[in-house]
Order: structure tokens, then C-alpha cells, then sequence
């Protein structure tokens, strides 16, 4: 037997607006609400899934180090700065876009504290 399960997602609420926007895209590719939503929980019932997101101080450490790295690559000419050179196994890089304004931001005689 089914159980029936109903619940309201609030448009005024970023995270529900934005779940609510996830839903309608794969209901429009063909997937029911039902599918969506099995698919869904089973994912974060996924022993997997909790490793694979790493702790949030930790990345957020191994983001800043790569920060304090590049600004002082940039604060000593900044012509040595290779995207993905700071790469880590298991990590994403930091973007082109986000190194330029990086880059752009800096002015000269800014110093990088350690």
C-alpha cells in the first residue's frame, strides 16, 4: 500500500524556491514528481554522499590557502600564476574568472600577510 505525502514549498524561501525550480526542470524532462523526489532521497540515504561533501572549515582552509598563494604569486609580479597549479587531489581549482578579479583588485605596494 502507498502512503501519500504532501508538502508545500515556499517561493519566499531561497533553498524551497530553488528545490522548486529543480523539480519543474526534471518533471519538464520527462521525470514525475514521484521519480524526482525517490531519486532524491535515496541519493542522500547514499553512504557516499555525506563523505563525498567534504567538511565545510576544511575546504574552506584549503580555499584560503590557495587565496594566500596566489595573491603572493601576485604581490611578487604575478607572471608565474598557472590555474590549477595549486591543485590538490580530490579538489576543484579556483576559477579563471575569480583569479582575474583577484588580480585586478590588487594595487601596488599590497602586501600579503602570512
Amino acid at each position: 500500500m502507498s502512503e501519500v505525502i504532501s508538502f508545500r514549498l515556499n517561493k519566499d524561501n531561497p533553498r524551497e524556491a530553488r528545490a522548486y525550480e529543480i523539480l519543474k526542470a526534471w518533471c519538464s524532462d520527462g521525470y514525475s514528481v514521484r521519480q524526482t523526489i525517490v531519486e532524491a532521497l535515496l541519493k542522500l540515504d547514499d553512504p557516499g554522499f555525506e563523505s563525498s561533501m567534504n567538511d565545510p572549515l576544511e575546504t574552506l582552509k584549503f580555499e584560503l590557502h590557495q587565496v594566500r598563494e596566489i595573491l603572493e604569486k601576485i604581490a611578487d609580479g604575478g607572471n608565474s600564476i598557472i590555474v590549477g597549479e595549486l591543485e590538490a587531489p580530490d579538489r576543484k581549482t579556483l576559477t579563471d574568472d575569480f583569479i582575474t578579479s583577484v588580480m585586478q583588485a590588487v594595487r601596488p605596494g599590497m602586501k600579503v600577510s602570512s
